[in-house]
Parts: structure tokens; C-alpha cells; sequence
């Protein structure tokens, strides 16, 4: 059985509250918590007295593919080129501070499509696809789990291109590839939304914004309370838990961020 998980961003103005982790379950007194930063979750509330762990991965080191057929905006080997080298700058704060100890690489193309529970982190373009999620949602990350446990194995990012503008250069009437992504890469790696105005992972965003581009000190907080300078990685029968694994018999568990919703459409 798989169990869903949608944390919908909600759009009202931020305030300083402070990063948040993406969490398998949230008591009542953290979903209030994060309702009053403004940051609301909809993350499943614990039972009884559970209480919930807060997603991780086993490794510092982290892949990612595109899908061979990038964006029809920018066709073409060259126009492909340019998506892969944007990607690749949505990557880099993250991997510039000084706290912080995550690397990600390049695994190259797919022709596989939309998100999968095959340990392979995947990002991709719905420009022909019926985008399975709302109209409204310009991009979601899933990660997944297994269940009864809180490692992440496998992160995938979806982006509606189906529905909405992407550019590159900040135009007023596109969604910003970086500011987007950036975001997002925020959300593969554990963290959920935050109480912080500006901050790369607060809930807003809109046609045009860049300010994504760059990491808050919120930001960067969070990364390296999950990826701290002295981060060990876990070995998992010996093969880091990035690469296939032996089969489970315990199932899947997915937590779906549904990311960054078009304000303007919301008016």
C-alpha cells in the first residue's frame, strides 16, 4: 500500500519563524506551530503519541537526472545545453557554504518518465503530459521513503511547463528556472516550507521573482542542521543507500511537496 503525503503551499505573507523539516507525521502542537510562521503543513498529524522523524539521507553525495527531452521552449542540443547548465546553477548554493557538506552530481539524461520509486532522483518537463497534479501547482518534489523509516531513497522533481511560461532571465511573465529550482532542491533535501519572508524556502512565489535564486541565512541553516560539515555518510549493506537496494517487503511511503503554486491564478 502507498501512502500520499501533499504539503500545499498556502498564500499569505511570511514571517520570521525560522526553517522547518520535512517530517513523516506532525503532532498537533507542531502543525500550530508552523500555522502561526505561517507555514503551514499539511502533513498527516501522528497517532496516539507518536511522534514524528524528521527525513534525512544516508549520504552527503546526491545524483540527479534530467529527462533526454529537456524543455520545448529550448530545443535542440544547444537549447538542452542551456537547461542542463541552469540546473546546474540551481545547485550551487547549496553547495557554497561554509557549514554545509552536500554535493550533488550530473548522472545525465533519461528517457524514462515522471516521478518513479526507483531510487533514481529524477527532474523533468510536463510540456506534453497531462500534468497529474492542479493547474494551479507549477512544480512538485516527491520523496520517498520506506516505510518505517525516515531515510529518504529517492527525490523527484516535476515541473509544469504544460501550464506555465519557464524562462531563464527573470522575465515578468515566466517562472524563473533557478528561483524555481532552488527552491525545490531545498524540499529534495528534507527541508519543508519556512516561516522566513524572502527566504528560498518560504511558500510564495510569482511570475518574475529571482530572489529564490540565492540562499537565505534561513536557508543555510537548515542545510547544515541536515548536512553539517562533519556529515557521515551510512552505508547500507554495503552500497550507499543513493544506488539500488535489495527488495523490501515493507512498501513505499511518499511525501509529495506540492511546491510552489501561481499566485496570480489565485486572485
Amino acid at each position: 500500500m502507498y501512502y500520499f503525503l501533499f504539503l500545499v503551499v498556502v498564500l499569505t505573507p511570511v514571517s520570521a519563524s525560522g526553517f522547518f523539516r520535512a517530517k513523516t507525521c506532525l503532532t498537533a502542537s507542531e502543525h500550530l506551530e508552523r500555522l502561526s510562521a505561517n507555514a503551514r503543513s499539511n502533513t498527516v498529524e501522528c497517532l496516539d503519541d507518536t511522534v514524528g522523524k524528521a527525513l534525512y539521507w544516508k549520504t552527503n553525495i546526491l545524483t540527479y537526472k534530467l529527462h533526454s527531452r529537456g524543455l520545448s521552449r529550448f530545443p535542440g542540443e544547444e537549447g538542452r545545453l542551456r537547461v542542463i547548465d541552469e540546473i546546474r546553477r540551481s545547485f550551487e548554493p547549496w553547495m557554497g557554504t561554509d557549514c554545509g557538506s552536500v554535493r550533488f552530481q550530473f548522472d545525465g539524461l533519461t528517457t524514462s518518465f515522471g516521478h518513479k520509486k526507483n531510487r533514481i532522483n529524477w527532474i523533468g518537463f510536463y510540456d506534453e503530459e497531462v500534468w497529474p497534479y492542479s493547474t494551479q501547482v507549477v512544480a512538485v518534489t516527491t520523496l520517498t521513503t520506506l516505510t518505517g523509516d525516515n531515510a529518504i531513497i529517492d527525490a523527484d522533481i516535476e515541473i509544469n511547463s504544460r501550464d506555465n511560461v519557464i524562462g531563464f532571465d527573470g522575465a515578468a511573465s515566466d517562472y524563473d528556472l533557478r528561483n524555481l529550482l532552488t527552491h525545490e532542491i531545498g524540499h529534495f533535501i528534507g527541508l519543508d516550507h519556512s516561516g522566513v519572508f524572502d527566504a528560498t524556502m518560504e511558500l510564495q512565489t510569482d511570475p518574475g521573482q529571482i530572489k529564490k535564486r540565492d540562499l537565505d541565512p534561513d536557508d543555510v541553516a537548515g542545510l547544515c542542521e541536515i548536512f553539517p560539515a562533519d556529515f557521515v555518510s551510512v552505508q547500507d549493506d554495503g552500497c550507499c543507500s543513493t544506488l539500488p537496494a535489495k527488495k523490501h517487503g515493507t512498501g513505499w511511503v511518499l511525501f509529495a511537496f506540492l511546491a510552489i503554486i501561481a499566485i496570480r491564478r489565485r486572485v
